[in-house]
């Protein structure tokens, strides 16, 4: 197939604005370019393609003669064709979003343009330009989708959940809703701080004000319902970025019950021990030195405590960390009372619970309650992660990709000009800083939607890497870890950097079985990585040295080790060179 004549014309112009540029040259850019570049005449038939929509479409040079535009177009992109075809008749340059099919049946969805061409005021064709977007178009889908998700579980969550920003609420589930008798809308336009009983209203705008400069809070006020209702509210709030500016991210949790139940234990514990056994919250009574002297059943099962054994332990006992229980007992000897008090006790089993204490002192005796957080504390900091985990991804997508193209694009055009071929290197190094960063932005995925862990022959896994290197490469020793898919791209991330950014021509992996972890030592005879940044390699962003990239890599590999429950860290390798460690849960005895 020929160059057609429309496409001549369109480089000829291009031709008569770039000076002394050949026809020759802009026709070979048009044929060697990444963008995919088609010209039609007035009847539809393609009369052109580059190599560009040859690999994409997969057609052979003689099918591609008997092709027309309707043959590479779903039937839901007909109509819209037709009236791109209408607007280019009548002089118009259009820009399109649309979709083409390769010969497969795969979709492909592209960004261009179409212009057309007249002689004689007759049209005689048009000429298309377009990008092939799917790549980026899926995981702007999988994006919107990993939000919608996040907003589902923040929607349907039972505590209340809202984010303040410039003193106006930006969010507020239903919980929310329910429990102040405003709807969403209502919300939205008012003061939170409106909603504050007057005698609370300083201190809770000082508590939002400390909680901007980065400390977390956890306070107890009354608010006031749609209906004028007083009720008790605990609040957590924690500084987070919303929309990339700064906000507060809070909890809100109604303890209207559980307050009136303080109030009748400080006027009867007698009266009113009936009530404090069947409730859902835990209850206690302790002496200052810690004896025990009262529990309820909901304190016993949250422990795992018989009512005997509970009476023989002292409270001190019953702390992860014992200074807590000191910070508490200072509180108490000052104010007479604490609210919303968070630390960590442990059960008879040794698990770990986040708690919420809230007591009073009452002369030598403490008399509090106990609120089992630790659901909300793992779904706050899975929320948290969560955010921060699609912070990183939507900066890769819309950010650092968009740059590289732009530095791409605009080297392209100063090389045109000036057949500078320096400026083809520096769109070339943008070119592989981009498939980096698109690489990376996969294994981060896999930190994101990752799945149910699972038994893996880390041997198994280090051999297959072994084949992608041309270097020295042993194994050693064998281990079944406890993780997924993703373990391959750990592994072989630190040993791409080892290969790429380190120089070793060799590598050394010994597998071992260790009290029930599988450890994995990747040793490296190159450069080696200087102690004082040892501590700064898993850091997201850090970079170091001139073949640093995106500083994305080993921040991933951390995150897939973590989230696994192990560890990682680097050591020196003797003579030369770093040595990686991971130390993972083992399946075998």
């Amino acid at each position: 197939m020929q160059h057609e004549p429309i496409l001549v014309k369109i480089f000829q112009r291009w031709e008569n604005w770039m000076g002394d540029i050949p026809l020759d040259m802009l026709l070979d850019l048009a044929e060697n370019t990444e963008d995919i570049v088609f010209s039609l005449d007035e009847r539809k038939k393609f009369t052109y393609v580059n190599r560009k929509w040859k690999n994409v479409f997969r057609y052979r040079e003689e099918e591609i003669e008997r092709l027309t535009i309707y043959d590479i177009l779903p039937e839901d992109q007909v109509d819209f064709c037709e009236f791109v075809m209408k607007e280019v008749r009548e002089g118009k340059e259009i820009k399109v979003d649309t979709v083409f099919l390769a010969k497969n049946g795969k979709r492909i969805e592209v960004e261009g343009s179409v212009t057309g061409k007249r002689e004689n005021g007759k049209f005689k064709g048009c000429l298309g330009i377009f990008r092939d977007v799917t790549y980026r178009k899926e995981l702007e889908r999988k994006l919107r989708e990993s939000e919608e998700r996040f907003r589902t579980i923040a929607e349907e969550s039972l505590p209340g959940i809202f984010v303040i920003q410039d003193r106006r609420f930006k969010y507020i589930n239903k919980t929310v809703q329910v429990v102040t008798g405003y709807s969403r809308d209502e919300l939205l336009k008012i003061d939170p701080f409106s909603l504050v009983a007057e005698e609370y209203k300083s201190s809770a705008i000082k508590a939002y004000e400390r909680a901007l400069k980065g400390e977390k809070i956890n306070s107890e006020l009354k608010y006031r319902t749609k209906e004028g209702e007083e009720r008790w509210v605990l609040m957590s709030i924690t500084k987070i970025n919303f929309d990339a500016k700064p906000a507060i991210l809070g909890n809100w949790f109604d303890i209207t019950k559980m307050k009136i139940l303080e109030e009748k234990l400080r006027k009867s514990e007698e009266e009113y021990r009936n009530l404090i056994e069947n409730s859902l919250i835990g209850v206690y009574k302790t002496t200052l030195t810690g004896e025990i002297v009262l529990v309820n059943r909901a304190f016993l099962e949250m422990l795992e405590y018989s009512k005997e054994e509970i009476l023989k332990v002292n409270a001190e006992q019953l702390y992860k960390n014992k200074e807590d229980r000191k910070k508490l007992l200072d509180i108490l000897k000052r104010d007479g009372k604490v609210a919303g008090f968070e630390t960590e006790l442990v059960s008879r089993s040794g698990k770990v619970i986040n708690v919420l204490i809230g007591a009073v002192l009452e002369e030598s005796h403490i008399t509090g309650t106990v609120l089992d957080i630790t659901e909300r504390k793992n779904m706050e900091n899975r929320l948290i992660d969560l955010t921060e985990k699609l912070r990183l991804l939507n900066k890769i997508l819309r950010h650092d990709v968009t740059n590289d193209v732009t530095t791409i694009l605009g080297a392209i055009e100063v090389f045109k000009i000036t057949k500078d071929e320096s400026y083809i290197d520096d769109a070339v190094k943008a070119a592989e800083r981009s498939i980096q960063l698109i690489n990376e932005m996969r294994e981060l995925e896999s930190v994101i939607f990752a799945g149910k862990l699972k038994p893996v022959d880390v041997r198994k896994v280090i051999e297959d890497i072994k084949r992608r290197y041309n270097i020295e490469f042993r194994v050693e020793g064998s281990c079944i870890a406890l993780a997924d898919d993703a373990i391959s791209s750990v592994i072989n991330n630190i040993v791409r950097n080892a290969v790429l950014h380190g120089k070793t021509e060799r590598v050394d992996v010994h597998l071992d079985k260790l009290n029930g972890f599988c450890e994995i030592r990747i040793a490296d005879y190159g450069k080696g990585i200087p102690d004082e940044i040892k501590k700064d390699v898993f850091k997201e962003g850090f970079k170091y040295g001139e073949t640093g990239h995106t500083g994305l890599g080993l921040y991933i590999a951390k995150s897939v080790v973590e989230r696994y429950g192990g560890i990682i860290w680097v050591e020196d390798n003797e003579p030369r060179g770093s040595t990686f460690v991971i130390r993972l849960k083992s399946v075998e005895d």
